[in-house]
């Protein structure tokens, strides 16, 4: 969804800086992705992580995000 820019955020955002943080939000969602790590040696395996720590950037928004629709009310995604 994230690559499709398939995801909206009801407006207006309960904030004191509303506009800031959908700012905030939506540039720290465009630069977070996959991040690929090569192995070090041929017997090393390929790592893959979810990260928006690309160049300084931050991703603690949408880390936060990412945790609220994991543990939404849904009882099927709770964590075991």
């Amino acid at each position: 969804m994230l690559r499709d820019q398939r995801i909206s955020v009801a407006t207006p955002l309960a904030s004191e800086d509303s506009e800031g943080n959908m700012r905030r939000l939506r540039d720290q969602m465009t630069i977070y992705s996959m991040q690929f790590k090569a192995a070090q040696n041929v017997f090393g395996r390929q790592r893959v992580a979810l990260s928006g720590k690309v160049g300084g950037m931050k991703d603690d928004v949408v880390i936060c995000l990412q945790l609220a629709v994991y543990y939404s009310k849904d009882p099927r995604l709770y964590a075991v």
